[in-house]
């Protein structure tokens, strides 16, 4: 596992946990023992087993979510989308730095975090490709 693939699944846990604590107390009112699953279902696009399994984990591990407040929506969009251009941010870093596989990264991570619409980031993502591409036939 390379330091980009630690990093990243690093940060897609802990974007898994923000989702978790945001929205967990908010389904708990709604429908008690079925948090995790609502917020993987809601907020956590492309989950794997393993991330789901994480989700219902971190729920279990941690009751005091469900005495919490209830986070309003402007609130965590605002921060996660404070999160995404400080990622973008990075991901403009790494790219000029010619870190490719990072920047590439960077940018799906902010995606997770505050989504900027496909088009763009498919143009950014086809570019980081092709120099990954260029770089690896060099």
């Amino acid at each position: 596992m390379t330091a980009t693939d630690t990093r990243a699944a690093m940060e897609r846990q802990a974007w898994i946990v923000r989702q978790v604590e945001d929205h967990a107390p908010q389904f708990h009112r709604v429908c008690p023992g079925s948090e995790a699953r609502y917020v993987i279902e809601g907020w956590v696009k492309d989950a794997t087993p393993g991330e789901w399994d994480f989700a219902d984990d971190y729920v279990r591990a941690h009751p005091e979510l469900f005495t919490g407040p209830v986070v309003g929506n402007a609130e965590i969009i605002e921060r996660n989308a404070a999160a995404g251009r400080e990622l973008d941010h990075e991901a403009a870093a790494a790219f000029r730095a010619g870190d490719w596989p990072l920047a590439l990264y960077l940018i799906d991570a902010a995606d997770w975090w505050h989504p900027v619409g496909e088009p763009k980031l498919t143009r950014i993502r086809e570019a980081l490709v092709a120099k990954i591409s260029e770089a690896g036939n060099e």
